[in-house]
């Protein structure tokens, strides 16, 4: 802060901030106020009314500007003596008392905001209370800060596991227990993570866009074609790594489910059933058999028998379902149709590892841009609204194969049990094969019986 004189008061006392953070505050105040509302005669619930969501988030935003200008304001003639500490601290507080507010009011679906104005209310605290402190400590606080900040760096480097190697125990319990939300927050994950310790195949996401005459056009996402320069595509390939988080174990077995219940740990049962119910949702969708778009031949989409089922099924978290629901609105809005009064139905979701060639597939001469070097997982069927089309769906969560298989498939003698086929990964493709692309097969959605009912 400048060591000058504050200004005098000007007209109405503009040069002072409290007229603008009292009215800050009031604004913040009224847009998250809710007003109960008796309910009708034999109910146990009250109706609540609150302003519409497009008026609390003006109110929000002219509080923030209110803010903006009050602490410019105020800091331009701030000084270091005790009394002018003291004011600029209350400043502050009143300022984080607004962030609080627009945190509170803002709709719960917008992460971005939450996160924007759960930093501004820590930062105005932790910067109120460093104002008053003594000079000597304040200069030690900020040092700690300093600290705190470069050990998360090295926090984020040794947290990731070597290659088939655990990494240290300490810096995977600071990084959960502590450091996670900070270094998410300050975007310092992203590239610690990808040169530590080795670099990690690219994600991609994939979007089938239907729309209400029948058509389909497919979206990737990045594009290099899409994007104006280079840059653009750097960030938007961060897009599907930063959205993208699994519940790290299955789901719960039936068992499990009874004991939380019991317990009272959870009032109800998961709407997606047990990890039985999905498993066997799985395997009926291995009977259904999916025209090819290119060839029109029915295949169905197998169970895999060679990779462990906790690779082969990865459940999102709630937070990641709903940022990959907001993800898919956004498609669903920006997507041309392919004519004029045709609108966008429903778009699926797939997100596509590209695994990086071994040197021997290299040697061979294989292209990195083989089809089968994709591993995707279906993320689900999302509307215009951003939510789930249906969440019974048999393939969701689950990695779709793309691979090379028998001419004769599925006739080509391999089960998961009888009556489910099934496919193998590891096993090298035979001379007389052909590309099984279930990826494909599945955003389609052409089932071999329903093209029959229409014909």
């Amino acid at each position: 802060m400048p060591h000058h004189p504050a200004p005098a008061p000007g007209p109405l006392g503009l040069s002072r901030p409290w007229l603008l953070l009292v009215a800050a505050n009031v604004l913040a105040l009224v847009a998250n106020l809710r007003y109960p509302i008796n309910p009708a005669e034999g109910t146990d619930s009250f109706w609540v009314f609150a302003l519409p969501d497009v008026v609390r988030l003006v109110m929000g935003f002219a509080a923030t500007a209110l803010v903006a200008v009050a602490l410019n304001l105020r800091l331009r003639g701030a000084v270091w003596d005790w009394n002018s500490r003291v004011e600029t601290s209350a400043v502050i507080s009143l300022a984080g008392l607004v962030a609080l507010g627009n945190y509170l009011g803002l709709d719960p679906e917008w992460v971005s905001g939450h996160m924007f104005y759960g930093a501004a209310f820590i930062a105005a605290l932790v910067a109120s209370l460093l104002i008053l402190l003594p000079g000597p400590a304040r200069r030690f606080a900020i040092s700690l800060l300093v600290l705190f900040h470069f050990a998360g760096i090295a926090v984020s480097v040794t947290s990731v596991d070597p290659l088939d190697t655990p990494g240290p125990y300490l810096a995977k319990q600071l990084y959960m227990r502590v450091y996670r939300p900070y270094l998410q927050f300050m975007y310092l994950t992203n590239a610690y993570h990808f040169y530590s310790p080795n670099p990690a195949p690219p994600s991609l996401y994939r979007f089938y866009v239907q729309f209400d005459d029948g058509s389909m056009t497919v979206v990737p996402l990045p594009s290099r074609s899409d994007s104006p320069i280079g840059m653009h595509y750097q960030r938007m390939l961060a897009l599907p790594e930063h959205s993208y988080s699994t519940t790290g174990r299955l789901p719960n077995t039936e068992a499990e489910i009874r004991a939380l219940l019991a317990s009272g740990a959870i009032e109800r049962h998961p709407s997606r059933g047990s990890w039985e119910e999905i498993y066997l949702r799985r395997e009926i969708g291995s009977t259904l058999e999916f025209l090819d778009p290119e060839t029109g031949k029915p295949y169905p989409i197998p169970m895999v028998t060679d990779v462990d089922v906790g690779t082969l099924y990865r459940e999102l978290t709630d937070l990641h379902r709903r940022m990959v629901g907001s993800v898919a609105r956004r498609i669903l809005w920006t997507t041309k149709p392919p004519r004029e009064g045709v609108k966008a139905k429903s778009v699926k979701v797939y997100r596509v590892t590209h695994q990086v060639l071994a040197p021997v597939e290299l040697a061979q001469g294989m292209s990195p841009f083989d089809r089968t070097k994709l591993w995707p997982y279906f993320l689900g069927e999302y509307n215009p609204q951003g939510e789930l089309v249906n969440e019974l769906e048999p393939f969701l969560y689950w990695y779709l194969p793309v691979l090379r298989v028998p001419a004769s498939y599925p006739h080509h003698g391999v089960f998961s049990r009888p009556g489910i086929v099934g496919v193998q990964t590891r096993v090298a493709a035979p001379s007389d094969n052909i590309l099984l692309d279930c990826m494909e097969l599945h955003a389609a959605g052409q089932l071999r019986k329903a093209a029959q009912e229409k014909k």
